[in-house]
């Protein structure tokens, strides 16, 4: 009986004692038969477990396992793409602040270049011995990239003597300035003496200027500056100068460096005072520095002499008068020869983008420099621009 009642079990039998209740009729592993029902017959009575109740408690077991696995999976899953872009992000801020440095140190470079071969009031048109690895570092060039470190940088430097001087500037120049701008007599009247009154210390306005009556009775109003401007885009506060003429093109070809205080004292400037021969002339243009846009309003020129100029400074700068009469014309040099200088500025403009090289993540900067060789600190960043957007 013993070794039915083992084989039952592992059949999946259930053996009822004979002390159970006769009323219980199921168990947990199904129905129960009583063995008093067949005593006599030397055994007890088993049953056979229900396949539906067996498997329908394994099935149960095996969806709930199914559902963890794949809640694991899901996790696993989220985790792992987490992870990838954790570390796509830290890869990239990597390779980005490589190519920033790329550009820090190109804008260093070009530091060091001009320390080393431009010095100031001389003609910028010597002609300069290449460096040892054959760039050109003039002015206005686009300078071909170097490398730098697991970067490259693309490096611009320019002259602020190329631009027109809000501060320092007279008002013939101003003038000459917005001749290369749709604007009618009028126009350029109101905006030449309202430059002047803005920077001007007094109250009294030009005839066609505007002093605080004028600002005052605006819908936003605002004070005149009365002083030097310390930004370009404090010249959309100035009356006749909209958003429109400032966007097209006056931004790039004004400046405000030096101010007054620091032309009188590192350059020797003063008021109403004609400039020395050699030295710096705010009312005049550099030749080898002018943008073209600027290039466009001097007197004279034409989009023939212009685009003559620019294919000539490619090349080499101009370095004497007669070779900007046989690039540009009789009538642009004659006409011209009054405003334009071969002089530099101390004051330098260098823009750089750096590259990295295997991902090609770029980071630009520029930075405002006032070169003083007479000085025990032989340049001064006059300001810095961090990570700008705007190539070289």
């Amino acid at each position: 009986m013993e070794l039915a009642l083992t084989m039952a079990f592992r059949c999946g039998l259930r053996v009822a004692g004979s002390g159970e209740s006769a009323n219980r009729r199921s168990g947990l592993f199904g129905t129960v038969i009583h063995a008093d029902s067949l005593k006599g017959q030397g055994r007890g009575v088993v049953t056979r477990l229900s396949s539906t109740q067996c498997w329908g408690q394994h099935g149960a077991t095996l969806l709930l396992v199914l559902w963890v696995l794949v809640l694991l999976t899901v996790i696993s899953g989220e985790f792992c793409r987490a992870m990838r872009i954790e570390m796509n992000i830290v890869r990239n801020d990597k390779e980005a602040t490589q190519a920033y440095y790329a550009a820090v140190g190109g804008t260093n470079l070009a530091l060091a270049r001009i320390l080393d071969t431009i010095t100031v009031s001389t003609p910028a048109a010597v002609d300069r011995a290449a460096d040892d690895d054959g760039i050109d570092w003039r002015v206005n060039l686009d300078i071909p990239p170097v490398p730098v470190g697991d970067g490259v940088a693309a490096i611009r430097i320019d002259n602020e003597a190329g631009k027109v001087n809000l501060n320092l500037a007279e008002a013939p120049l101003l003038r000459i300035m917005l001749d290369g701008f749709e604007l009618s007599e009028k126009e350029k009247t109101i905006i030449v003496d309202s430059i002047l009154d803005w920077r001007d210390p007094d109250h009294h306005h030009h005839i066609n200027g505007a002093e605080n009556a004028y600002y005052q009775a605006l819908p936003d109003p605002y004070v005149c500056k009365n002083g030097d401007f310390e930004t370009v885009g404090e010249l959309l506060r100035v009356r006749g100068v909209n958003r429109e003429l400032f966007d097209n093109g006056l931004n790039k070809i004004v400046s405000v460096y030096p101010d007054r205080k620091t032309a009188m004292q590192t350059l020797g400037w003063r008021p109403n005072h004609k400039s020395e021969k050699g030295s710096v002339d705010f009312n005049r243009i550099n030749i080898n520095a002018a943008a073209p846009e600027l290039l466009r309003s001097l007197p004279g020129f034409d989009d023939a002499s212009v685009e003559a100029v620019v294919a000539y400074r490619a090349e080499k700068d101009f370095c004497v008068a007669g070779e900007l009469l046989k690039v540009a014309g009789t009538k642009a040099y004659t006409s011209s020869r009054m405003v334009v200088t071969y002089t530099l500025s101390p004051i330098y403009r260098v823009t750089t983008r750096g590259r990295h090289i295997a991902s090609g993540a770029s980071r630009g900067v520029a930075a405002l420099i006032h070169i003083d060789k007479k000085s025990t600190t032989p340049y001064r960043i006059i300001q810095w621009f961090d990570r700008i957007v705007t190539n070289p």
